[in-house]
């Protein structure tokens, strides 16, 4: 962040907000399950198996559902985001 602020206060508010949006959406995977799965709803958790491991070993949380009924069956497309966990920002890191 560049800009300056008229006081500490103002500046950890600002650099909490930043980290937040940072910690949403730190990467983003896609899938169609041919099976439509009706239980599935945003901001759930979700794991997924069958990719490389970097895909695997994470939870992932549901941003987005699609669920369609058409002629070919019941499918549901899902929007996934990994989000930053377990790393706070330490005091001494907000002082910097």
């Amino acid at each position: 962040m560049s800009q300056t602020f008229k006081t500490e206060r103002t500046a950890r508010r600002a650099a909490a907000a930043k980290w937040a949006t940072l910690q949403c959406g730190a990467a983003e995977f896609s899938i169609t399950l041919a099976r439509g799965r009706a239980d599935l709803y945003p901001d759930l958790t979700a794991s997924v198996a069958g990719f490389k491991t970097a895909i695997d070993s994470h939870q992932w949380t549901i941003s987005r559902v699609v669920h369609n009924l058409s002629e070919s069956g019941f499918t549901t497309q899902l929007e996934l985001e990994l989000k930053i966990k377990d790393i706070d920002m330490t005091e001494s890191e907000q002082d910097q």
